[in-house]
């Protein structure tokens, strides 16, 4: 299976490509400064904020599936920057989803974290 990761060179990127590499998948993917993954077939220079570069790249690599790992991840970050986070996690989610719907891809999986639920009561 071909498998597209965004933000395939940050942390979990590196650890999955290598994961679906090993079970013989063909994993491919994009990032956001060129990068050298191990395992990866092909990575594409997009900023998931550019809509017609992640078009552009995902239907040019055909993928069967992708994960969606493309993020600002520091809530730190996020708070200082609200804008461009939103540019980056609402929207750049956006263009990769309707760039899958064009591209025909079958699985998506967007990975997001436990901040998304906002703030919780502690629990027994």
């Amino acid at each position: 299976m071909r498998i597209f990761l965004t933000g395939i060179d940050g942390f979990a990127g590196r650890h999955l490509t290598a994961l679906l590499a090993a079970e013989g998948h063909d994993v491919v993917g994009s990032s956001l400064e060129p990068a050298e993954v191990t395992g990866a077939g092909r990575v594409w220079r997009v900023d998931v904020r550019d809509p017609d570069a992640v078009e552009a790249a995902i239907g040019e690599a055909r993928p069967d599936a992708l994960v969606h790992l493309a993020a600002q991840t520091s809530v730190a970050a996020a708070f200082g920057r609200p804008g461009e986070t939103f540019a980056v996690n609402a929207m750049g989610t956006l263009h990769v989803l309707e760039a899958c719907r064009q591209a025909g891809v079958g699985r998506v999986l967007v990975v997001t974290s436990s901040e998304v639920y906002g703030r919780r009561a502690a629990t027994d």
